[in-house]
């Protein structure tokens, strides 16, 4: 019985950061199967949102409103703890794929790409708006991948003519970014983007 309390106690814990189920997620998701699409690498992004807003920013407002010093630090000190554990767990994952991928990690940048990364804006939301504009990048962050990937197929239809010009290799499984990172394109966008940064 004490092993299942367990059990319970860890899922609920998991459930408060993670969508692992139904019951976690909004009732439009729930409701409707053939919809669910749209929510694609959304469903964590929304949970993490959630998360926050529950541990920092309704517990500010409260502490706000009822001038309580005490939760306002509270809040101001889960902040911190986010922002810490979101940099030791992201921040470590994107230096490993700054060196696998053959990018430059850019110190600069670093903290505000695991700080804006809390809100669901992520390093490649704010590549696409130094390339492509604000607009572009914020309608691929909230539109399905799929929208980003047909973006690229037409792109490559309409001006590829060699395989290390397409941008579409990177959706080839297991070898596919590796090679774009690493021979293809993406060589010439890592050009572009050090060329935007000085």
């Amino acid at each position: 019985m004490s092993g299942f309390l367990v059990i319970e106690a860890l899922y609920n814990e998991l459930a408060d950061v993670a969508p692992i189920s139904l019951t976690e997620m909004p009732e439009a998701y729930a409701g409707n199967p053939n919809l669910r699409i749209l929510y694609s690498l959304k469903s964590y992004t929304i949970k993490q949102f959630n998360f926050v807003r529950e541990r920092v920013f309704s517990k500010l407002m409260n502490g706000i409103a009822t001038k309580n010093p005490k939760m306002i630090g509270e809040a101001s000190t889960d902040m911190m703890k986010i922002l810490a554990f979101s940099t030791l767990a992201n921040g470590s994952a994107d230096v490993l794929k700054a060196i696998v991928f053959n990018r430059e990690i850019d110190e600069d940048d670093f903290f505000w790409d695991t700080f804006l990364r809390i809100f669901g804006v992520t390093k490649y939301t704010t590549v696409q708006a130094r390339k492509e504009g604000l607009g572009w990048a914020v309608l691929k962050m909230i539109a399905p991948p799929q929208f980003a990937m047909l973006d690229d197929i037409a792109k490559d239809i309409s001006g590829a003519r060699r395989l290390e010009e397409m941008r579409t290799t990177k959706f080839v499984p297991f070898v596919g970014k590796l090679y774009y990172w690493r021979e293809g394109r993406g060589e010439d966008v890592e050009e572009k983007l050090s060329r935007l940064n000085r």
